[in-house]
């Protein structure tokens, strides 16, 4: 990891000087060694957040480098560890969303969300609420099958 936040740094510091080096330099090492973290550009500086530590742990951390000065700082710590992928389950469930609505119908959608949570707080009244989740795929499958366009999308006469 700290290979990779050097290979970073060094690419922006690279792109931000008037003569760009024409090999690889060393900069300064990530302070605390992650991996998969998230990271960004704000103004001059890469801002370095989450990830998972050497003990698999997800990460609180946040650090700033600024490639003109090559030196990194401590930011506040995040409330929760974060990682990469805990966005996965809200991404899936906004594509559910918008496929049951109807692609490009904000009023569907708003009534699939309505839908969808409804069919899961009542399955996961029947079922564990971890297994809950499932009747979001099959009413999206069930979607994609008899109605390709959405459930809220007027059929064409």
């Amino acid at each position: 990891m700290k290979r990779v936040a050097v290979a970073a740094a060094a690419l922006v510091a690279a792109s931000t000087s008037a003569a760009a080096p024409s090999e690889w330099e060393p900069r300064a090492p990530l302070p605390l060694p992650r991996t998969e973290v998230s990271a960004a550009a704000v103004a001059s500086e890469i801002v370095v957040v989450g990830g998972y530590t050497s003990d698999g742990a997800s990460s609180r951390r946040a650090d700033a480098y600024s490639p003109s000065r090559d030196t990194w700082r401590r930011l506040p710590d995040l409330p929760v560890g974060v990682n990469h992928a805990m966005g996965l389950d809200w991404v899936l469930k906004a594509f559910i969303v918008v496929v049951v609505g109807g692609m490009g119908n904000l009023g569907g959608s708003i009534l699939a969300a309505i839908f969808i949570s409804l069919l899961e707080a009542y399955a996961s009244l029947v079922v564990s609420p971890a297994q809950a989740v499932i009747v979001s795929f099959v009413a999206l499958i069930l979607t994609l099958l008899f109605r390709p366009t959405g459930l809220f999308v007027p059929t064409p006469k």
